[in-house]
């Protein structure tokens, strides 16, 4: 069984109000072990089955069940738990360091751009109705930047 972490986006705003209890069964119904949420973040940890290798169509089909379930245009970000324990560990910054909070921040564009979603279009962004580049990035809480 591998191990996976699935980021749900925008719920429990804009009307979008989903509970963790409900959101563990979407998740045992779809028949995938260990599942574990993380208060009301949207985050699940799950296993899934030692046939469901493709993390693509995995992810696909939890967008597909969460879509359905609670009538809203899902989507995840859907990472293998060991792959988001080595973004962690490798955390550049003291994460010691008294007074600050150590945190990642990542920044992962969804490829095709939902219809649903406005398309970016100051000056930093794309405007062909394509989304921005992915990027990834560190930094520290306190109202200080990395």
């Amino acid at each position: 069984m591998t191990a996976y972490v699935a980021l749900l986006r925008g719920i429990n705003v804009n009307g979008i109000t989903i509970t963790m209890s409900s959101l563990r069964d979407l998740f045992r119904g779809l028949g995938f072990a260990g599942v574990e949420t993380v208060l009301a973040s949207g985050n699940v940890l799950f296993e899934a089955g030692p046939g469901e290798s493709d993390a693509s169509a995995l992810k696909a089909r939890i967008q597909a069940a969460l879509s359905e379930a609670y009538d809203y245009e899902a989507w995840i970000v859907l990472q293998g738990v060991e792959t988001l324990g080595r973004i962690v560990d490798a955390y550049p910054f003291d994460p010691n360091r008294e007074g600050w909070h150590p945190y990642v921040v990542s920044r992962l564009i969804p490829r095709p751009w939902p219809s649903s979603w406005p398309v970016p279009t100051d000056s930093t962004r794309a405007t062909s109705g394509s989304p921005p580049a992915t990027g990834c990035s560190t930094g520290r809480s306190g109202g200080r930047s990395a």
